[in-house]
Order: structure tokens, then sequence, then C-alpha cells
């Protein structure tokens, strides 16, 4: 039970998960300055729910990062004209989720390569700066950005992008990105 836990799990997923993103986006600002400026934050849906895998300091720390990253990203904008957003990965078939296939059975019916991500990033690095702006401030997920880039898995795969987020993603997305 959350009672159980230690105080030094709620720091330590804090300090490492938010808050050390936080301020390397800080220090990073001035050189992030010139034309084509881009911030991906990654972290991940943890932040909505509450499953027994992971502490609830995990799922606090994950809820924090991601209100933090839409307050910097607001001012980011205003102030500076930085897009910045955040990018939540979906179940990545990490060493260790393999591994553990029986602790996280159900986890794993569309896991995504490590690649993946990196590609979702790398799709985001080429969209037009309109583009860029119009995402700014929200969360999307690797299968999102590549859904809408024509983007695929290591293994030629195109990962299921959730119907309800299908309409909201489009808009943010011109028809000339590249």
């Amino acid at each position: 039970p959350v009672w159980n836990q230690p105080c030094r799990l709620f720091d330590e997923q804090f300090c490492i998960g938010a808050r050390n993103h936080v301020v390397l986006t800080m220090m990073c600002r001035p050189l992030l300055c010139g034309p084509g400026a881009l911030v991906v934050n990654v972290s991940s849906g943890g932040s909505q729910g509450n499953t027994s895998v992971f502490p609830v300091a995990y799922h606090v720390n994950k809820a924090c990062y991601d209100r933090m990253m839409v307050a910097l990203s607001d001012q980011l904008l205003k102030k500076h004209h930085i897009p910045m957003l955040t990018l939540w990965p979906g179940t990545v078939a990490t060493e260790r989720m393999v591994v553990g296939r029986r602790r996280f059975q159900g986890w794993l019916t569309d896991p995504e390569t490590t690649e993946f991500t990196g590609r979702a990033v790398a799709a985001l690095g080429r969209l037009s700066q309109e583009a860029r702006l119009r995402l700014s401030g929200r969360t999307i997920t690797s299968a999102e950005v590549l859904y809408m880039t024509g983007g695929h898995d290591t293994d030629g795969y195109r990962h299921d992008m959730p119907k309800e987020t299908m309409f909201a993603t489009a808009l943010c997305f011109s028809p000339h990105i590249a």
C-alpha cells in the first residue's frame, strides 16, 4: 500500500522524473531560439492510470511531469516562440518487458520497438513550423505521430492509433507536413 512506501521513493521519482526535465529545458532555452526549434519531452500514459504494476510514486510523478510540461510549454511559446510538446510512447518492448512478459500479461498486445519513439521524434523534427506550433502544449503518442506522417516501426508494422484521438490529431497536422 502507498502508506508503506518510503517518502524517499516519491522524492526520487519527482527529482529524476519531473524536475530534471524542467531544469534541463530551462537551461537549454538559449540554444533553442533559432528557427526550427522544438522541444519534445518523452513521458508516458502512466499519468492517466493507477496500475498495481508500478508504485503510486510513479503515477504521481508522471502526472506532475505532464502538467509541468504544459505550463512550461505555454511560457516557452508565449515568451520565446519555441514550440514544445510531450510524446507518449505506447507499450515499449524493452528487454525488461519482454523478460517479464508473465508479469505484464495483456500489456504486450501491440508492443512498439525502442526505435519507434526515435522515429516519432525524427518525424516531429521534419514538421513545418506551422504544424509544430499547432502541436505545442499537447500530448501526443508515438503512434499518432507516425500514423499521421506515414511512418512505421522498424519491421514495417503500423501501430494502432486510438480512434478517439484521430480527429484531434488530424487537426494538428497539415497535408504538407514534410
